[in-house]
């Protein structure tokens, strides 16, 4: 009775996480308590179930602890990779933006010189006009402006 004693104490103090570790402990006490008279086989077996039912569980615990150390493993592998895309994102995005600057300001100078080429057409060709094609133009201009005028009555 006093072996049966030290089994209950034991296992009122333990929890499920450490119920295995008394199991050697246990079948000790089990096997000094088999040499009385009494049957103690439903007792064996209820111990053993137990301590079966505690390694079962803790191996279970212990394959989905692994488990989660390895998804976790993976999503931090992830986040590095997502991480360095988005520096690389990131450098090519400064990278067209310097080039978008280059451009703007060719595009800037391209159209400076079309105005300037322009104007300098124009006073080529304002200065190749005789007396006469400006006499020409200016009674032309005379006749618009007039038009113009009727145009403006009329409404």
């Amino acid at each position: 009775l006093k072996l049966w004693t030290s089994i209950q104490r034991k296992l009122k103090g333990c929890t499920v996480d450490n119920v295995s570790d008394l199991e050697e402990n246990t079948k000790v006490i089990l096997e000094a308590m088999g040499g009385d008279d009494v049957d103690i086989s439903p007792l064996r077996n209820l111990l053993e179930s137990l301590f079966e039912l505690a390694t079962s569980y803790n191996k279970t615990r212990s394959d989905l602890s692994e488990k989660k150390v390895r998804e976790v493993s993976s999503i931090r592998q992830s986040l590095v990779t997502v991480k360095e895309k988005i520096e690389k994102f990131r450098e090519q995005e400064k990278n067209l933006e310097a080039l978008l600057e280059v451009a703007e300001k060719e595009v800037e100078e391209a159209k400076l010189g079309a105005s300037t080429i322009r104007k300098e057409y124009d006073a080529c060709c304002t200065s190749l006009l005789t007396a006469d094609d400006l006499a020409d133009l200016e009674k032309k201009k005379k006749y618009l402006e007039v038009m113009l005028k009727d145009l403006a009555n009329n409404k």
